[in-house]
């Protein structure tokens, strides 16, 4: 919620017409309050090791950081915001160790 007035004031790809509407900016806080009570597992960015296999969602969430800086500017921050949420729900679940 932070970032939404630079998005606002810098306005990269004509997105501030959006938050304009009053319901899609309850959509959203709705959806921010549910995500901080929710029991939802996050990733963490701890790496135990750097095997890609274990660790396919930190790479791809640093990746996807580093390229939408240069194109996105200060929309980034939101659009990093949205991809952890999202890579945090499709990740695999972990294999049982015996």
């Amino acid at each position: 919620m932070a970032s939404f007035p630079l998005i606002m004031l810098f306005n990269p790809f004509n997105l501030a017409h959006y938050f304009e509407n009053v319901y899609v900016l309850y959509f959203i806080i709705g959806l921010l309050c549910y995500l901080m009570v929710s029991s939802i597992p996050m990733i963490s960015l701890k790496f135990k090791n750097f095997s890609i296999k274990d660790n396919w969602p930190r790479f791809l969430l640093i990746a996807l950081t580093i390229g939408s800086i240069p194109v996105l500017r200060f929309a980034a921050v939101p659009f990093v915001f949205v991809a952890y949420v999202v890579l945090s729900v499709v990740k695999p679940p972990k294999a049982a160790t015996h």
